[in-house]
């Protein structure tokens, strides 16, 4: 009997052994640091004093809980704190001599005066086009306050700038009587009639010649 009970409790043994060999392999909190890149990000925050979100916070906890390295956590922290910039330590660079700095400039010079010139060029021809339109619209505003048949006419038409009266004040346009009309047309000999800045062409054609 005696064998046997010794071979059970050589098995119990072994398992406490194994169980005592996982336990001592899991990793140290300088291990998990060194393979998972939230935890980096969790301590540069802390040590930059970057604000950490609930999540964030709630991990930095649990890294609190487990076994820390010497030195504990503000240590850890620490190391992952930002160098400052040195720009202000270090030396600026030599000027260079005033001659080089001069031929560098005289392009960019010459580039801002053709644009210049260009932006004035631009302006002068929309000033002179302003112009133009202004003064065309003056002169036919003109031409028509002064196209008037007056007390001798009877009608009055603005042709290509040109004031035409035709029309006898005290008589009517009877075109819709046939024989009067072929009468007129016939007494002004309106098919030889071409030119419309005439005021027998823009008789004919009131009454439809």
């Amino acid at each position: 009997m005696f064998p046997i009970i010794n071979m059970i409790q050589g098995g119990q043994r072994k398992r406490r052994a194994s169980r005592l060999k996982k336990a001592t392999n899991v990793p140290t909190l300088l291990q998990q640091i060194q393979s998972n890149s939230w935890m980096k990000d969790i301590l540069r925050k802390k040590a930059n004093n970057i604000p950490l979100t609930s999540y964030d916070k709630f991990l930095f906890s649990k890294m609190k809980s487990q076994k820390l390295p010497p030195g504990g956590m503000t240590a850890l922290v620490q190391k992952f704190k930002k160098a400052r910039s040195r720009r202000k330590s270090r030396r600026k660079p030599a000027r260079k001599s005033r001659s080089r700095r001069k031929s560098r400039r005289k392009p960019a010079r010459k580039s801002t005066l053709r644009n210049k010139l260009k932006y004035t060029s631009r302006a002068l021809q929309a000033g002179l086009r302003k112009a133009r339109r202004s003064s065309r619209k003056s002169s036919r505003k003109s031409a028509r306050k002064s196209c008037t048949p007056g007390p001798n006419k009877k009608f009055a038409k603005l042709v290509n700038n040109k004031c035409i009266r035709f029309g006898d004040p005290h008589m009517t346009i009877k075109k819709n009587e046939p024989g009067r009309k072929r009468s007129f047309c016939a007494r002004h000999r309106c098919k030889s009639k071409r030119d419309p800045q005439t005021p027998g062409y823009q008789s004919c054609r009131k009454w439809n010649c």
